[in-house]
């Protein structure tokens, strides 16, 4: 499945409702530039997942805690790990096992851990307030 759509900032959020009814696999990669909107999609995507947490960007932390329900799942930007060693060292498969959700900003580097098992949203900005968004 792959589809690319052109969405104003504005209507992120009807887009992350529409784009929830396909989401088959807990892992959800996020790829694009720096203020892409990345963080923001994530923001609409899981509330519409059923999320009850609020959602910040886990830039400094690495990785944020959600709750989904009685659930949890992570959201997690991997901009500042530059080793698999780094990344096996916070825990990474340990966080993929457990989660309802994880979100995962940066995936380049980790993304032959799946398979075919994620979902994959490319963003790229076409002007200030429209990105483009592939969906894999």
């Amino acid at each position: 499945m792959k589809e690319a759509q052109y969405v104003c900032l504005d209507d992120l959020e009807n887009f992350a409702k529409k784009i929830s009814k396909k989401i088959v696999h807990k892992n959800i990669l996020l790829s694009g530039c720096m203020g892409s909107g990345k963080t923001t999609f994530v923001k609409s995507l899981s509330k519409f997942l059923g999320c009850t947490s609020v959602i910040s960007s886990p830039t400094f932390s690495i990785v944020n805690e959600i709750n989904f329900g009685k659930k949890i799942g992570f959201h997690m930007d991997l901009y500042r790990i530059k080793t698999i060693n780094e990344l096996l060292d916070i825990g990474f498969l340990d966080y993929i096992a457990k989660a309802e959700y994880c979100f995962i900003e940066w995936p380049e580097q980790v993304i032959d851990v799946f398979s075919n098992d994620y979902h994959l949203f490319e963003f790229k900005i076409v002007e200030e307030t429209i990105r483009k968004i592939i969906f894999k």
